[in-house]
């Protein structure tokens, strides 16, 4: 699974620092921005399941349609 992701740095410059939440799809890591020191919410699919087309494809497809929400009690992506 990705409990040794603790400590790994994504898309050079996102450090995951702490596992916020589990499910069976993917996990949340919080995560401190290497640029500018901000935390942020990282997602990140189980490696057992990233060979998955179908459910890469939903993975990438749910990002798209997030995208374009907007409401003050849903957190914002800014970066994919």
């Amino acid at each position: 699974m990705n409990g040794d992701m603790i400590g790994r740095v994504i898309k050079g410059r996102y450090k995951l620092i702490d596992e916020r939440g589990r499910g069976s799809f993917a996990t949340v890591y919080v995560a401190r921005d290497t640029e500018n020191n901000h935390i942020y919410a990282v997602k990140v699919m189980h490696l057992e399941l990233s060979n998955d087309g179908e459910l890469l494809a939903r993975f990438q497809r749910e990002a798209h349609i997030h995208l374009n929400l907007s409401d003050p009690h849903i957190v914002r992506i800014v970066d994919y």
